[in-house]
């Protein structure tokens, strides 16, 4: 995943400038096939190294014996483990409709060049690269994985309900206080890649966080890593390509990109509520997660307010350098500016 955040970043704002969108193909193709080449020589070599005496075998650890043996074993059973799985396949659907949706949202702020879509991109695969990273050092301390992944759904919905509120607000922070004061191209960059890092970049790293954990809680059960990797990650995956199409042919048409990140938030508190309710945990500790991620995702479903259209398509990544030409020094003046345009027109999706 940091190769992919990487390649993302190389793509958009190196490769493509300075080679072309063919030559910056060809150079991808050509990584592949000396990665390929090496690792074909490196077998061959492996296979011709002389064979080595084998380690002498080592005496397994011996349990104390003041633990109880339930206390090494998962407090869940094999079906609460199935449907993690199943709610890890659902996460990945919501993860793409999210990817979906911010990008046209933040693309409304930050532009819709190759350069943003670069920087947008690789903030989000960052964000589950810094998750995977940390976490996958950190989940064999905990005695129930399938807790911690259920805990990480719960708060990956809250997060992305508050993404929500800053989204309807980020045309006037990208204008007011950050464009204005980037005087070159690659100060832009920098500013508009900490911007979407500041709006994503909290749920995404607990989105990467999430794949650790099923996979140990997967693991448990006695399954190869190899086995382990394979079925999560391809559940995951599934669920990812069901997600794609769904947001990008349905939702966003449908009901509108506030509305599809909305239901990706519902679909990530809904699956961390399912799997904490069945992962074993005491039934108090079980009602302190699921009853405050509930309640403020039926609050947000029911107050959030609408996002001001005239203010997401008054273009800040055009007028937001020239705005202490018009005295917009603040955001009242900003906004007083916006709310005295007309919007003309606005559809979310096809219109014939």
């Amino acid at each position: 995943t940091w190769g992919a955040m990487l390649g993302s970043f190389l793509g958009g704002i190196i490769l493509i400038p300075l080679l072309g969108q063919r030559n910056a193909i060809y150079s991808a193709a050509a990584v592949n096939l000396i990665i390929a080449v090496l690792v074909i020589l490196g077998s061959r070599r492996e296979k011709s190294r002389p064979a080595e005496e084998e380690p002498l075998p080592v005496e397994p650890p011996v349990p104390d014996e003041d633990v109880p043996e339930e206390a090494n074993s998962p407090a869940f059973g094999k079906t609460p483990l199935l449907l993690g799985v199943g709610a890890f396949a659902a996460a990945g659907g919501a993860a793409m409709a999210l990817q979906l949706a911010w990008t046209r949202v933040l693309s409304l702020s930050v532009g819709s060049s190759v350069y943003a879509f670069s920087l947008i991109v690789t903030a989000f695969i960052g964000g589950l690269a810094l998750g995977g990273a940390v976490m996958s050092r950190r989940i064999t301390r905990y005695r129930n994985p399938l807790i911690v992944f259920g805990a990480l759904q719960l708060l990956t919905g809250v997060t992305v309900l508050g993404v929500i509120l800053i989204l309807g607000d980020l045309p006037r922070l990208m204008a007011v206080y950050i464009l204005p004061y980037a005087y070159s191209i690659t100060f832009i960059f920098v500013l508009e890649f900490l911007a979407v890092l500041f709006v994503i970049g909290i749920p995404t790293t607990l989105m990467g966080a999430a794949f650790p954990a099923i996979a140990h809680a997967y693991e448990t059960r006695g399954r190869s890593v190899g086995r382990t990797v394979g079925d999560v990650y391809s559940a995951n995956t599934l669920g990812a390509i069901i997600g794609a199409f769904g947001a990008g042919f349905i939702l966003i048409p449908v009901v509108g990109l506030q509305s599809t990140v909305l239901s990706a938030a519902g679909v990530y508190v809904c699956c961390g509520a399912i799997v904490v309710a069945l992962s074993g945990a005491s039934r108090l500790r079980r009602l302190v997660m699921i009853l405050p991620a509930v309640g403020i995702a039926v609050a947000a479903g029911v107050w959030l307010p609408p996002w001001d259209r005239t203010l997401l398509n008054s273009g800040p990544y055009i007028y937001g350098p020239v705005g202490s030409m018009w005295g917009q020094d603040t955001g009242s003046e900003f906004l007083a500016q916006v709310r005295s345009l007309k919007l003309l027109f606005h559809h979310q999706g096809v219109k014939i």
